[in-house]
């Protein structure tokens, strides 16, 4: 049997399920927009039943948080130009957002994309740590330039940390994982390290770390911690 396309669904909220798109290593070749959310599609070279779970299963469907009962070989999606009519009162055009002439092979899309299930059943049987609390303010500091790093989006912020200096040039991206938090890929590889709901680091009760602790975590002291966060995010320098 021959697979003419590997595509999975995103419902939810609709701008973080874009960004999630933006940062597919390869680019859908068609893009829809349904009421709850997005099918995205990527055409197949060669593509096979044999190697269709490795490819949706295994990859896209974690890379994305996609929807997983949408996730079977014979599964029919929305066409563009018609109604979603679940609701009839409310009906929503489906469209076609985005077309390109591109199409992958198998072993492009097994590359590109990570088994991100196999590295959850390997990390599976270990207890999650829990990043260790730092305190917020360094002892002596005034004024509120440290809170003003603490409320930074941890996800928006390692991505312009991502590949600089003080990071050892660490390059950072992300994968949806449960309940709404974030994995911390580091250069390519899956971490014990994840953004939860409030974007902060780790997954505590009270929230976690911000980007100052881990810019901490390198060693750095933070006078140090404060020069990278005014070089990164001059925003953070106080308006007067």
């Amino acid at each position: 049997m021959r697979v003419c396309a590997w595509a999975v669904e995103i419902d939810g909220d609709k701008p973080i399920a874009a960004q999630r798109i933006k940062r597919a290593p390869l680019k859908p070749s068609r893009l829809i927009e349904s009421k709850n959310g997005y099918h995205v599609w990527w055409h197949a070279l060669d593509g096979t039943a044999a190697n269709y779970g490795a490819i949706v299963e295994r990859r896209l469907l974690p890379f994305f948080g996609a929807d997983p009962a949408a996730k079977d070989l014979a599964r029919v999606l929305r066409t563009p130009g018609f109604n979603h009519l679940k609701n009839p009162a409310e009906p929503f055009l489906i469209r076609e957002l985005d077309r390109r002439q591109v199409a992958y092979t198998e072993q492009q899309m097994m590359e590109a994309f990570p088994d991100l299930a196999a590295a959850r059943a390997r990390l599976r049987p270990k207890p999650k740590p829990q990043p260790p609390r730092l305190t917020l303010v360094p002892p002596g500091a005034t004024g509120d330039f440290w809170q003003r790093a603490q409320a930074l989006d941890c996800e928006a912020a390692l991505t312009r940390l991502s590949g600089h200096s003080a990071v050892g040039g660490e390059r950072y991206t992300f994968a949806p994982a449960s309940r709404g938090t974030l994995t911390i890929i580091v250069d390519g590889k899956p971490t014990s390290c994840w953004i939860d709901r409030d974007g902060k680091i780790g997954s505590t009760s009270k929230g976690g770390p911000g980007v100052a602790q881990w810019l901490h975590w390198f060693g750095h002291s933070y006078s140090e911690i404060k020069k990278t966060l005014l070089d990164v995010f001059p925003e953070l320098e106080q308006v007067r």
